[in-house]
C-alpha cells in the first residue's frame, strides 16, 4: 500500500468572509470538489436508542454525479440519492439480515450499502461515501469499506488509506447525530425535508491554542528572523518569528530549512502565528 497516492476529502472552500461555501476540496486535482449544502437522513433510518448500536453511511458522489438513481435488484426498485443523504441503521439488524461478502466477517459498513442497494459496492460504480458507527456508547467514525482507497475493489480518487474521516467530516456527522439524529428531531420533519449545513454546523477551521502541532520548515529569513512552517492542519503555511523558537542556538541559525517541529498556534490579526517552537533533535 506504501505505492498508493494520499488523497481525500482534504479541506472545506472558504469564501472571501472565511465562511464555507458547502463545498470540500479534493487533493486530486483531477477530481472536482464535492459540492455538500444540505443533509438529510433518510426515512429508512432506524430510530436512536443509545442502549444499541447503530452503522451509518453519507453519501457524497456516484459516477461524478451529486444525484442518481441505483436499482435495487432484490426488490426490483429504484433508490434516489444525492448528496448529503445520510442512511443509518441498527447494527444487529444488518448482521442479522444480510449475507456476508466472501467470508470477510462482519464487515458492517459493506453489508449496510448491500442494504440499501441489493449488490455489493463495486470499483467501476465510483460511489463516495464516507462510513461512521455508534458503539459502545459513542460515535465512531472509522469504515475501511467506505473511508479508504483501495485499488482493488473501490479506488474513487477521493479517499486516502486512513480508514478514519477527516476532521471537517468528523466535525458535520458529529453535528447531525447530537442536534438531529439522537433527538429524533429528523422524525419530526417530512421526509423529503433537507437541513442547511451552515444552520448545523461551522465549518471553519479552528484553533486550540494549548494544543500541540507537528510540522516543517517550509521557508526562512534569516536576517529578518522570521519563517514558515508547513503543517498538514492547516492550510495556509504558519507564520514564525525568531522570539517564538524556545532553546534556539546562541549562534547560527533559529531555523533551519525542512526541520521538523513541535509548536503551538495563536491567531493575530494577520494570520496563523506558531509559538513555543522546539525543533526535533535538541528540544
Amino acid at each position: 500500500m506504501n505505492n498508493i497516492e494520499l488523497k481525500g476529502l482534504s479541506w472545506p472552500i472558504l469564501n472571501n468572509n472565511n465562511e464555507w461555501t458547502g463545498e470540500f476540496e479534493n487533493s486530486d486535482p483531477i477530481k472536482p470538489p464535492i459540492k455538500i449544502k444540505d443533509i438529510h437522513i433518510d426515512s429508512s433510518s432506524d430510530m436512536f436508542d443509545s442502549t444499541k448500536e447503530y452503522v451509518g453511511l453519507i453519501i457524497y458522489l456516484c459516477g461524478g454525479k451529486s444525484e442518481f438513481t441505483l436499482k435495487n435488484v432484490r426488490c426490483q426498485k429504484n433508490v434516489h440519492c444525492q448528496t448529503g443523504d445520510i442512511y443509518i441503521k441498527d447494527s444487529k439488524w444488518i448482521l442479522e439480515n444480510t449475507k456476508t461478502r466472501n467470508g470477510r466477517g462482519k464487515y458492517v459498513h459493506g453489508r449496510l450499502f448491500y442494504s440499501i442497494f441489493g449488490f455489493w459496492r463495486k470499483k467501476e460504480l465510483e460511489f463516495v461515501a464516507g462510513g461512521f458507527s455508534y458503539y459502545n456508547g459513542e460515535w465512531k467514525y472509522h469504515s475501511r469499506a467506505l473511508n479508504t482507497m483501495n485499488p482493488n475493489n473501490n479506488d474513487d480518487g477521493y479517499h486516502n488509506t486512513n480508514k478514519g474521516l477527516n476532521q471537517f467530516e468528523v466535525r458535520l456527522i458529529k453535528s447531525v447525530c447530537n442536534k438531529l439524529y439522537e433527538n429524533h428531531q429528523w422524525k419530526e420533519r417530512s421526509h423529503e425535508a433537507r437541513v442547511s449545513i451552515k444552520l448545523l454546523v461551522d465549518m471553519r477551521p479552528k484553533i486550540d491554542a494549548n494544543r500541540k502541532y507537528y510540522g516543517i520548515v517550509k521557508w526562512v529569513n534569516y536576517r529578518k528572523g522570521y519563517g514558515f512552517i508547513e503543517c498538514d492542519h492547516f492550510r495556509e503555511d504558519i507564520f514564525v518569528h525568531c522570539s517564538g523558537v524556545l532553546d534556539r542556538p546562541t549562534k547560527g541559525h533559529f531555523l533551519d530549512k525542512d526541520d521538523h517541529v513541535e509548536f503551538n498556534v495563536i491567531k493575530r490579526r494577520q494570520g496563523l502565528e506558531a509559538t513555543n517552537v522546539t525543533i526535533n533533535g535538541y528540544d
